[in-house]
């Protein structure tokens, strides 16, 4: 069976890991924060003093971090995974940093003889924690199918085609994710401002395209109280953000979309980065009416 590795332990990371140690990899970790990685040693993975020492001892390394620039601090330098890579490592990044960050990695993996696979995930920590996430990968197919089963350890895995293609496919993805809940927001102040109870506005809307959003946050957004939650606003914005510069670099018009990265900036600027991205209806309410 293959070694691993895996360098990210927050929210996602460590279900994650835990999910390869219970399917009977040989697991090794690293985590920034060694609190967490203490955490999976008393589960029997063995935790690596750097991100280098970690590649050298594994066959597979999977990466789970929060942005392009933590994907470069952990995979560069003299203590970053590519510094310790033998020839014939994989590399499996599954963070959600864009196109753009993943082919640079993969052509620096390639000049090196490590194999790369871009595979961000879709769905939360329960399903983490389940191995019911949604990989989308990019990849060469023989190095998808040579790690295929280690993979679907995580979940259900759709090719979306060559290096970097499972990293743009992320942002369609998170693009109609943050989109939905922003039309959703305004639905709901719409229906507000007209003096509309929210009642039956909730039972009219949950029928409608916004319904399958209403009916995962719709108790977050009932009450008002968005909990620090699996996926907080300031991830959101940080992917919303990734969005729009992909848009910009294509030249393309994305009124809409970037309306709702907008909303994302807003509830940040309100302090509301640490909650659940539903956060952002609460900014929307608060905006109320134009002088």
């Amino acid at each position: 069976m293959q070694r691993v590795g895996f360098v990210g332990l927050g929210h996602m990371g460590a279900p994650m890991a835990r999910r390869l140690l219970a399917s009977g990899y040989p697991l090794t970790v690293w985590n920034r924060t060694e609190s967490k990685a203490a955490a999976l040693a008393v589960e029997g993975a063995v935790v690596a003093a750097n991100p280098a020492g970690l590649a050298g001892s594994v066959d597979v390394v999977v990466t789970m971090v929060a942005d392009p620039e933590a994907l470069r601090a952990v995979t560069a330098g003299p203590d970053g995974v590519l510094a310790g890579a033998a020839r014939g490592l994989t590399l499996i990044d599954m963070s959600t940093v864009g196109p753009r960050a993943a082919r640079e990695l993969a052509e620096e993996c390639d000049r090196r003889g490590v194999s790369f696979v871009d595979a961000p995930v879709l769905r939360s920590v329960p399903e983490a924690e389940t191995g019911r996430l949604l990989l989308m990968v990019g990849a060469k197919p023989e190095i998808l199918e040579e790690h295929r089963a280690l993979l679907e350890t995580f979940g259900q895995v759709i090719h979306c085609g060559g290096v970097g293609s499972g990293a743009a496919m992320k942002l369609v993805a998170n693009a109609s994710l943050v989109g939905g809940m922003a039309v959703l927001g305004e639905v709901l102040a719409l229906a507000r401002a007209m003096g509309l109870a929210e009642g039956p506005t909730f039972d009219v809307v949950i029928q409608t395209p916004a319904g399958k959003i209403l009916e995962r946050k719709g108790d977050y957004i009932r009450s008002g109280h968005h909990e620090p939650a699996n996926f907080p606003l300031r991830l959101a914005a940080k992917d919303s953000g990734l969005v729009g510069e992909v848009v910009e670099e294509l030249g393309l018009t994305s009124p809409a979309i970037d309306a709702a990265r907008r909303w994302l900036e807003k509830a940040r600027e309100l302090g509301l980065g640490e909650m659940d991205y539903s956060a952002v209806v609460e900014a929307i309410k608060q905006a109320g009416p134009r002088d």
